[in-house]
């Protein structure tokens, strides 16, 4: 239905005076939950930004700006810095399937727009979240429904049901985010890596399915890394030439590891959401 919407808005005229109003009163929202110093009204203003509108809200703007109108594009860097800030609010696991929801949603805006937004940069807090905890609750609880959560319930929290619901959602929106065919892959995805290493190194009581679903992302972060560099071992162009290195990534910087395991974790994502809608219907 969102995506119809969007497609309907680009045919409207005046969708400039309509988005703005729209994302500026998303950026209303955040600030004044910001601004509030007492308890009971911090937990109002709350929820004012941490609710399904909100998050349906940037959803269906990024798809909007995403379309490529011109029109539109200034407002691309007010709706990621509303969509960063209300994943910064509350960095609490309880709001973890809210951020992703959000960090998904800029990330489709940032693939089809060609925008830099530091997604990574906030999945990592996330990822390491779990390795640094103490050990997860057992509990028989069904695998969290991601795509229909926004709030871990209570029963959920601490438990290694929800770190790896959460865990699994992040390591595939991280290695689907990277610029898996840059030429200058293995710099930009060192500082991911030796963070992942270093919490790896620390962690002793994690979900095993945790631990392996993170060195798993390490290790094919390394491996694509690896494969950029021997591609790129005959390189003759620096940085500045744009056009060879735009030239470079489309005909050297496809089809190498990353991209093939993350066609991978994509099947996998799309099989765990069809058994959790059948599960739900059921």
């Amino acid at each position: 239905m969102k995506n119809s919407a969007s497609e309907l808005f680009r045919q409207q005229s005046g969708g400039y005076t309509v988005a703005f109003g729209y994302i500026r009163q998303l950026a209303v929202h955040l600030r004044a939950s910001t601004k509030v110093k007492t308890k009971a009204s911090l937990a109002e203003a709350y929820k004012q930004v941490y609710n399904w509108q909100f998050v349906h809200c940037v959803d269906f703007w990024s798809l909007v700006l995403a379309r490529g109108d011109e029109e539109l594009q200034p407002l691309v860097y007010p709706l990621v810095q509303v969509g960063l800030g209300a994943v910064s609010l509350i960095p609490s696991q309880r709001y973890h399937p809210l951020h992703i929801h959000i960090l998904t949603s800029l990330h489709h805006l940032a693939t089809h727009t060609k925008t830099y937004i530091p997604i990574s940069s906030h999945l990592l807090p996330i990822l390491t979240s779990y390795l640094s905890t103490s050990k997860p609750k057992s509990a028989m609880l069904k695998p969290l429904d991601m795509a229909s959560t926004i709030r871990a319930p209570s029963a959920y929290l601490k438990t290694h049901v929800l770190a790896e619901s959460v865990v699994q959602e992040a390591v595939w929106l991280l290695a689907e985010s990277v610029p898996s065919t840059s030429v200058a892959f293995p710099e930009v995805v060192f500082p991911i890596t030796s963070a992942l290493k270093k919490s790896l190194k620390k962690n002793s009581s994690a979900s095993s399915k945790v631990v392996q679903g993170v060195k798993s992302l390490v290790e094919h972060l390394e491996e694509h890394s690896k494969w950029t560099a021997e591609q790129r071992k005959n390189v003759q162009f620096g940085p500045e030439k744009w056009e060879d290195v735009g030239r470079w990534e489309e005909e050297e910087g496809r089809g190498g590891p990353l991209e093939r395991w993350v066609k991978v974790l994509r099947k996998q994502r799309e099989g765990r959401r069809k058994a959790a809608g059948g599960a739900a219907d059921a």
